[in-house]
């Protein structure tokens, strides 16, 4: 959905924005979630013996192999 933006700025001068409104949306939507994941008994042993937030590492690896930021 594009939508276009009227505003009017101090000097009086109109300028219209053209804005994507669902691109936008999903850019800033930050909502949370859920993903299954499976791991090695052991290894979610000796993460949680850790104190490993699992959330927290996957969004990590995530972001850096995809080469993004938050």
């Amino acid at each position: 959905m594009k939508g276009m933006l009227f505003f009017k700025t101090a000097s009086f001068f109109a300028t219209w924005v053209d804005v994507d409104f669902a691109e936008y949306c999903k850019k800033v939507d930050n909502r949370a979630v859920k993903k299954n994941c499976t791991i090695p008994y052991w290894l979610n042993v000796k993460a949680e013996k850790a104190g490993i937030n699992f959330s927290k590492v996957l969004q990590e690896a995530l972001l850096e192999v995809l080469g993004a930021s938050e």
